[in-house]
């Protein structure tokens, strides 16, 4: 359904294979996102299909509230700003230098697609906290297995990532 939609509103419209993106500038940092897209009017973006099972039947009008991804605003279903899949595309723009992203949520009755621009302040306030857990847990394991060796000393002191952040 989504390339049938896109094809009619896009000239030459093409999906690609994506497979894993690694950034120049973060080489510890990458992406897969599930295609890649492109148009002559639009550019090269990424592609992120979410087929929600709970819904998988049904169509997308009641794919709303706390545990979905998405909401209702005045231009239709949305992605949530505040959901980690919003959080994925911007990483996805930004490590595989794409211009934007197309957020597809699919039923087998009807498809939801929605262009995702890039959002610089998300994207540095991505970047800064993946490369502050990078340097804390990451790293400190890869060295000397600080956080998953056995019989870790002092084990209860340890905290956990996220609780590190707050």
């Amino acid at each position: 359904m989504f390339c049938r939609v896109m094809t009619a509103v896009h000239d030459n419209f093409l999906i690609e294979e994506a497979g894993l993106f690694i950034h120049e500038t973060f080489p510890v940092f990458g992406a897969s996102p599930d295609g890649i897209v492109a148009c002559d009017c639009c550019g090269s973006g990424v592609l992120e299909i979410n087929c929600p099972y709970c819904v998988c039947s049904s169509s997308l009008a009641g794919y709303t509230g706390t545990k979905s991804c998405l909401e209702e605003t005045v231009n239709g279903l949305q992605l949530k700003q505040t959901h980690p899949y919003h959080y994925q595309v911007q990483s996805q723009i930004f490590l595989c230098d794409k211009e934007y992203a197309e957020f597809v949520v699919n039923t087998e009755k009807e498809v939801n697609i929605e262009r995702v621009a890039p959002d610089e302040g998300k994207w540095n306030e991505i970047i800064d906290k993946a490369a502050n857990f990078h340097s804390i847990a990451i790293m400190p394991d890869l060295v000397g297995r600080f956080y998953s060796r056995k019989n870790t000393p002092n084990a209860k002191e340890i905290k956990c990532y996220h609780q590190c952040l707050d």
